[in-house]
Parts: C-alpha cells; structure tokens; sequence
C-alpha cells in the first residue's frame, strides 16, 4: 500500500498547495486569466481522479479516519477544477475572476488541510 500512496495522496498534497499558491497568486494580480484557471482545473482534476483510484483499490483497507478524509480532499480537488473551470467557460470580468479564484484557494486550502491530516492517518 506504500507505493500507491506514494503515488497518489503526496500527489494530490503537491498538487492542492500548488493550486492555493497560483489561485493566491491572481488575487494578489487582481485577474485570473483563462490558461491558468484550465491548468488549475486540469491539474486539480487530475489529482482528484488519481485519488479515486487509490480509494477504489484500497479504500476498504483504510482507517474510516483516513478514508473520510482523503475523500473530502477528493471532493474538495474535484471543486477546485470546476470553480476554476467557470472561468475558462464563462466570460468574467476581472472582479469575478478574482472572486473566483478567492474560492478556488479557500476550497484548495481545504484539501491541503485535508491531505495533511490523511497522511498522518497512513502513516501510523
């Protein structure tokens, strides 16, 4: 079970702290602009999907702790790419943008906070 961890919850952590930083990032810009919000929405996407199969193959193996809490970081990934996905398909103004990149931080805080505690769970 090691090895799948490895692979798909440190992956979800990097990548949920990754979209916190950039969606910080174009609040702090005041704009986000449409390719980073589609590689927002890819990445956390992915993570969310990565995270899926993991708790497909070995959710049942897991502490009921560590399987509720990797599944609200799924859930939280998997609104992260949605959020920011309203941005590449929907025309926003700057404002919106940046109220939309205010909630696709929080949410992807959330999955850190999240990732952090289930990798605490495994690890023990």
């Amino acid at each position: 079970m090691q090895t799948e961890r490895t692979e798909a919850v440190p992956y979800a952590l990097t990548v949920a702290r990754a979209c916190a930083e950039l969606a910080a990032d174009a609040i702090n810009d005041g704009a986000l602009p449409t390719q980073l919000a589609a590689t927002l929405s890819a990445a956390a996407k992915g993570a969310a999907d990565r995270l899926d199969r993991f708790l497909c193959a070995k959710g049942e193996s897991l502490s009921t702790d560590a399987r509720r809490l990797l599944l609200n970081a799924q859930m939280d990934l998997e609104a992260v790419a949605q959020i920011a996905g309203l941005v590449v398909t929907n025309h926003l103004t700057p404002r919106n943008a940046t109220c939309v990149a205010m909630s696709a931080r929080y949410t992807a805080e959330q999955a850190v906070k999240h990732l952090k505690h289930a990798e605490e769970e495994l690890g023990d």
